[in-house]
């Protein structure tokens, strides 16, 4: 069924026939945030009710934070927001954001392999974290790889967790980074989109 429909990480995986696991994969490098980022992020904290919504948690802080995080890997690297994913015929639903191989095409073009999904729920994981599962199984079909490393992310704004599955089976990284620790925040973020790279310029295995 459509991964929007999902409505918990249990759900999820018994539909699935995914085992979960805990794996540290994350390890946060340093990065340098400008203070025109910092200071932007300190008025939409102080002056916008950022977190009304699922749309507001997108738009004030996901997609901002997502942003500042890709410019360093943009020559390989594309985010695009709401983007319905097909399997042939099949709809298989919308993910907040999908983070893929730009296309030599256009920035319009999403590439291939698909390498991480993004999900932004309102205080729910539970749910945020079943339907992101279920948009990374679509995405193996999507890429026609089931090998291929897919990663995740569920998030309320302020709480950020990462996953990833291989083949069936799912782990989670077993730290939560926070947004009230940003440089921490976009030293994960920084260290995810890096293994994404590596995994979009992975040569496709032989069949």
């Amino acid at each position: 069924m459509p991964f929007g429909n999902y409505k918990t990480l249990g759900e999820a995986l018994g539909a699935l026939q995914i085992r979960e696991t805990t794996e540290a994969f994350v390890e946060p490098t340093p990065v340098a945030l400008s203070d025109y980022f910092r200071s932007e992020l300190e008025i939409t904290l102080r002056d916008f009710d950022v977190s009304c919504s699922e749309f507001a948690v997108c738009e004030n802080l996901l997609f901002p934070v997502l942003r500042e995080a890709i410019k360093a890997h943009t020559s390989v690297l594309g985010v695009w927001s709401h983007v319905s994913l097909s399997h042939g015929d099949k709809l298989l639903g919308s993910p907040d954001y999908t983070i893929a191989r730009r296309s030599p095409l256009s920035a319009r073009v999403m590439g291939t392999p698909l390498a991480m999904i993004m999900e932004a729920k309102k205080n729910d994981f539970d749910a945020g974290w079943g339907q992101c599962l279920a948009a990374m199984r679509a995405v193996q079909d999507v890429n026609g790889e089931p090998g291929r490393v897919v990663y995740g992310c569920a998030t309320d704004g302020f709480t950020w967790r990462f996953g990833k599955l291989v083949g069936q089976t799912f782990a989670h990284h077993p730290q939560d980074y926070s947004l009230t620790r940003l440089d921490e925040l976009f030293g994960a973020l920084h260290h995810v989109l890096e293994l994404c790279k590596r995994q979009v310029l992975t040569p496709a295995a032989a069949a």
